[in-house]
């Protein structure tokens, strides 16, 4: 039996070591060096290991590998938050169902069963996720790891968005009364009457606040993100038109002048310290509104859990106020509400569209149309036009 052919190494008396060249992915000759011949011997397996990997995950990787290559080089020049929920659908949507799966082994039907897997999910978020699926795909086409996209045939499921019905005025006045003097009457303010997103009102700084001119308004220019519960202030704004200036109503400007008296911050909504509310803060500064609301909650009798129910008018048996909130309130309610009014007041679409700072009109129209198009009062002169 033949003897194993033995390893060459060159001695270096210069370095007083020895020297072994091999080639990397690439092709190109790379120079390991050791002390002694047995570890540049096992230098010289792991970069070899190495090289196949590499190789490996050049000419089949499977789709966890790729679809994180593929986000390294197309998501760095992609805005912070748009990022990160990318990321997020990506890992949790597609990588989930397929991450181990070779790329050149995926089959169509793999594609439909990742989509099916989240069919329950909004219709938005399963779109975002077959419109990355079949971009990841597409890149391994073009980079002939595949022959054809197995997902370019796939359509996307999911559950259409209930439309979100906007405030009353009677509701949003019990909800204005409800939060007077409470931290979050200045923040609820701000969404009914200027229709400013949750980050816009939390990033917002008195400098960018008018209240003295012709025309008070609010200059929207900075966000606030959060990032490990902490408040990053940023320029960079949702899109080029989140960057507006939104005139105010004078119930608006008076809560804004008597809370510019108290507030020394630079931010209209701020914490002890003067600066940007964390996530936590903001929790717990909404709690105002949820602990005002009607409905189940988990309560104690004789030290044991029990589920209790506020009641509509009941006061709370711990605080000086009573249970007057008996609908849904969320951040966005309240820009959607304001919205909702502008259209309802028939403001011109093309500046509902620019007070809201969305970069589309079709996004505008596709959320709000029904507003124009179902309530008889804003056509009925336009059919009896018609039929003159």
């Amino acid at each position: 039996m033949a003897r194993p052919k033995k390893e060459h190494f060159t001695w270096l008396e210069d370095k007083q070591c020895y020297q072994k060249k091999i080639k990397d992915a690439d092709g190109k000759y790379v120079c390991l060096y050791a002390r002694t011949e047995a570890e540049l011997s096992a230098k010289k397996a792991q970069a070899e290991a190495q090289v196949r990997a590499s190789l490996e995950l050049r000419g089949n990787p499977t789709f966890r590998q790729y679809a994180e290559r593929w986000e390294d080089l197309n998501l760095q020049s992609v805005k912070d938050h748009t990022r990160s929920n990318y990321e997020y659908i990506i890992r949790d949507y597609l990588i989930a169902p397929l991450g181990e799966k070779r790329v050149r082994d995926i089959t169509p039907d793999d594609c439909k069963s990742a989509m099916s897997a989240i069919s329950e999910k909004s219709k938005s978020a399963c779109e975002k996720a077959l419109r990355l699926l079949k971009s990841i795909m597409d890149s391994a086409e073009d980079n002939r790891l595949i022959a054809r996209n197995p997902a370019r045939k796939i359509k996307a499921g999911g559950v259409k968005t209930a439309e979100k019905e906007a405030m009353t005025a009677s509701q949003a006045a019990i909800l204005e009364d409800a939060v007077k003097g409470t931290g979050a009457e200045i923040f609820v303010a701000i969404g009914l009457y200027a229709g400013l997103r949750r980050e816009e009102i939390i990033g917002l700084k008195w400098d960018c606040v008018d209240l003295e001119s012709d025309a008070p308004h609010i200059a929207v220019r900075r966000v606030a993100r959060w990032r490990h519960n902490q408040a990053e202030i940023s320029t960079v704004l949702k899109s080029d038109a989140a960057n507006r200036d939104i005139p105010i109503p004078a119930v608006l400007v008076e809560k804004l002048k008597g809370e510019k008296v108290k507030n020394k911050s630079d931010f209209v909504i701020c914490n002890r310290s003067g600066g940007a509310k964390t996530e936590t803060q903001f929790k717990n500064m909404w709690h105002a509104i949820e602990a005002r609301s009607t409905g189940e909650y988990m309560g104690t009798v004789d030290g044991k859990p029990v589920q209790k129910e506020k009641l509509l008018g009941e006061k709370c048996p711990h605080h000086d106020y009573f249970y007057t909130i008996d609908f849904e309130v969320t951040p966005h309610l309240l820009r959607h509400t304001y919205i909702s009014n502008l259209i309802l007041a028939g403001v011109n679409i093309k500046t509902v569209q620019y007070l809201a700072g969305h970069a589309d009109p079709q996004m505008t129209l596709r959320i709000y149309t029904h507003l124009m198009e179902h309530r008889p009062q804003d056509t009925i002169k336009e059919i009896q036009k018609a039929y003159a």
